[in-house]
């Protein structure tokens, strides 16, 4: 990676949300484990590092959404 993470388009837009030109909401994807079912939801900062090329991805919150708590409210 050489360019500004901006300057990326997301490779699935239902799992990669753009928040601002560095920052990201990704879904991971629903967890299923008997009746329950969870979902992670990360949000990352992308830092392109020029002089190696290369990127630091940081990770500034997670969420875990659980869908039976959805379905009671």
């Amino acid at each position: 990676m050489s360019l500004p993470a901006s300057q990326y388009s997301v490779l699935d837009a239902r799992k990669i949300e753009r928040i601002d030109a560095d920052t990201f909401r990704c879904f991971v994807g629903e967890l299923r484990f008997l009746q329950w079912s969870i979902e992670p939801v990360l949000t990352l900062s992308v830092t392109v590092e020029p002089q190696d090329g290369g990127c630091t991805i940081k990770l500034l919150s997670c969420q875990v959404r659980c869908g039976w708590l959805a379905r009671l409210s």
